[in-house]
């Protein structure tokens, strides 16, 4: 690959021209490989969100009523809460991991 074309692909993913001289190509490798691991999950959201918006629309024309739209923005709003442990709980938790990572416990 010519160097001009090199540029050209960086540039195209965000690399600023005077930084990309002082990458190196194992260094704009990683950020390309991000790149297109961001793109990945983009193009993965859109295939989601069509997905949902093709269910939905079956929804409204099948079903006898059809999701609030509080309801729906309530589920995707919903974060998984973590309840606090216990000194116990978390000693248990320390020992259980210790032990996998073939540590010895000293009482």
């Amino acid at each position: 690959m010519e160097l001009y074309d090199t540029l050209k692909i960086a540039l195209s993913i965000g690399v600023k021209y005077n930084e990309f001289w002082e990458l190196t190509p194992f260094e704009l490798e990683l950020i390309w490989e991000d790149f297109n691991d961001k793109k990945q999950e983009e193009i993965e959201k859109l295939v989601i969100t069509t997905w949902k918006a093709g269910y939905y629309n079956r929804l409204a024309w099948t079903a006898k009523t059809y999701p609030k739209l509080d309801d729906e923005l309530e589920k995707v709003k919903k974060k998984e809460t973590v309840e606090d442990m216990t000194d116990e709980q978390l000693l248990n938790q320390v020992i259980a991991l210790n032990a996998i990572f073939g540590g010895v416990v000293n009482e």
